[in-house]
């Protein structure tokens, strides 16, 4: 299997666990919006706490150029651990939003 079919697998199931987890707060969903032609892979938090609406990707993840670029996290996941220990070599995920300067 190719890095491309492999690491979107791997996103996908990541992310889906990750779309499982309830609030005990306010009326807020989990929605995961997947571009299977640009490969993107959004988890939104979607709802209302108390009056105050709640519109927030919360994780977006790229695959680009073989590697899996971390575009935003507003979550505590340690996704680029948890990537890992799912099988994508660290090597090959890159923190967007980090400034490296190799990849600017």
């Amino acid at each position: 299997m190719d890095k491309l079919n492999q690491y979107t697998k791997i996103i996908e199931q990541f992310l889906q666990d990750h779309s499982q987890v309830s609030f005990a707060y306010g009326d807020i969903q989990t929605e995961l919006v997947i571009d299977p032609v640009r490969n993107h892979f959004i988890l939104f938090r979607i709802g209302w706490e108390e009056e105050s609406r709640v519109y927030h990707p919360a994780i977006h993840l790229q695959v680009k150029d073989n590697q899996v670029h971390i575009q935003n996290n507003t979550t505590e996941i340690e996704i680029v651990d948890e990537l890992e220990r799912l099988g994508i070599p660290k090597k090959d995920i890159i923190t967007g939003y980090i400034y490296q300067p190799e990849f600017a």
